[in-house]
Parts: structure tokens; sequence; C-alpha cells
């Protein structure tokens, strides 16, 4: 399953220990991916998600140069008719965006993408027409009852779920010998009535952002037959009063 949320995703909400376990951090986005994501989505729009970001692209072999946050060359080639604007990039089999503008400044094609910043290394690059689950994971401006609507897209939800998971079990190391804490004299630990606090706020926030997504959804269903309409849920379900 490819990971759609990376530490920086998280960061813009919440701070995050620059020490962070890798490992620790992947695992929590696939449990949230697996778990909450799927529920959401449902697991037939979800597996059709997941596939789509993973299958059926086209590869571009020609040596790429970064120009900056959202513009790449492909250098010596004019791919200005193949790759048009709309179209779905993978870069670097991970990070998607979608195309803004492909123009052929002789002797490079110059791209713009629009939805995600480019990492700071291109390796490789693969494209596609279909968008629509670009869109759905980036987040889109769009229109409903003559309203224009702004769209924060998946990694909102992915990562206020995480920081609630993270707030419950986040000082819970796993060893050969058993479970253990890690503590420092340095630091005091947040007490069970501000930890409760905190996750009431994630979890609220969370939901906030699955409104969002359901909204979304409903709103463009005809570009998702497998996505079954729901409701908003209620976001006071996760509003406790901490003593």
């Amino acid at each position: 399953m490819i990971l759609t949320t990376s530490i920086n995703d998280v960061r813009k909400y919440r701070q995050l220990g620059k020490q962070l376990n890798s490992d620790n951090f992947d695992g929590r986005v696939r449990e949230v991916q697996e778990n909450e994501l799927t529920e959401l989505l449902g697991r037939a729009l979800s597996y059709d998600f997941f596939n789509s970001l993973e299958n059926s692209w086209t590869n571009i072999s020609q040596t790429l140069t970064r120009v900056s946050d959202t513009i790449f060359k492909v250098l010596a080639v004019d791919l200005s008719a193949t790759i048009l604007a709309g179209y779905a990039i993978r870069v670097n089999e991970n990070t998607f965006a979608i195309v803004k503008s492909c123009t052929f400044t002789t002797p490079d094609t110059v791209i713009e993408v629009e939805g995600y910043e480019l990492p700071d290394i291109l390796t490789t690059i693969d494209y596609k027409a279909e968008n629509k689950y670009i869109k759905l994971l980036n987040g889109y401006t769009y229109t409903e009852d003559s309203k224009t609507i702004k769209y924060n897209g998946l990694r909102p939800f992915i990562s206020w779920k995480l920081l609630a998971i993270f707030a419950g079990d986040g000082n819970v190391k796993h060893s050969d010998t058993g479970n253990f804490t890690i503590t420092s004299g340095n630091f005091e630990r947040p007490t069970k009535g501000e930890l409760e606090s905190a996750k009431s706020t994630y979890l609220q926030n969370s939901v906030r952002e699955e409104n969002n997504i359901i909204d979304y959804l409903n709103a463009n269903s005809i570009d998702f037959p497998l996505w079954y309409q729901k409701r908003n849920e209620n976001i006071e379900n996760f509003k406790f009063t901490v003593i």
C-alpha cells in the first residue's frame, strides 16, 4: 500500500519531533489508511483508489531537472502533445500532482504541476490521463449549488487520526523483551486530562475533515460510482469534558 501522508504533511497541523522514528510513523499512516480511511471510503472505493495510485501509469524515460517546487524539465524531448493539462503526474512512485501546463521550450519540455510540491530530487516521472483520485487525495476546488467550495483532500483527515492515535500510545515502544516507555528528566509528561483534551481536539478535527470528504464525494458522485453517499458525522461525539 502506497503511503499518502508524510511527516511534513502532519507538521502542517502539529509539531512532530525531528527524531521521530520513520518506521513508527509509517506504521501509523498505514494503520489509518487500512482502517479509518478504508471504512470512510468503503472497501471497493478504497481498493480502486490505491490501485489507481499504484498501477496503469506511463513512464517518462528521459533526464529530469527540478526547477522549483512546482516546475520541472524533461530534457531534450518535446512532450507538449503527449502530456496535457489536467493529466495526473506521479513522482518517485509516491508523490502525486496534476499537470497545470506542459510546454515545449527548445530543447526541453517544461511541466508545471499543482496540488502538491515536487520532491527535492526527481528520480522517476509517470503520467496518466485520469486524475479523479489525485483530486480526491490532494484536494480540489469544486462548485455545488452555484457556490465555490475548497476541499482539502485526504491528508488532513489522515493527519488528525494519526495524531489522535499518537496521543494515546506515542510513548509506548516495543522490544524483544516486551513493551516499555521512554522518559527523560528534562521533560514532564502531560497529565491524563491534558492527553484526553488533546485527543478530543484531534478527533473533532478528523470528523470535520471526514465531513468535508463526504461532501466532496457526494457532490461528485458521478465521478465515483463506487461511492455510497453518506450523511455527515456529528463533531460533538468527540467533545469530552476533562476534569
